[in-house]
């Protein structure tokens, strides 16, 4: 089933108001969370989003991306 969902939101970082338009596949109960990460236009700010079914975000935080350093080469 596929479901057309607009996400209104507040900014992580700048609070500024945010609106997206998403189309979900598969999402079929209301009680199910779904994730996506949506930079700010306005300060670059990556946001985690989780939202339900019908629209309703539940919670907006900052995305960090846990990055794996390289070991530093002997040579």
């Amino acid at each position: 089933m596929d479901l057309n969902v607009v996400l209104a939101f507040a900014c992580y970082r700048c609070e500024e108001a945010l609106s997206i338009t998403t189309q979900c596949r598969g999402l079929q109960d209301e009680e199910r969370l779904v994730s996506v990460t949506i930079a700010c236009p306005h300060c670059g700010q990556v946001n985690y989003l989780s939202f339900d079914a019908s629209g309703q975000v539940r919670s907006v935080r900052p995305y960090t991306c846990i990055r794996v350093l390289p070991a530093p080469s002997l040579n």
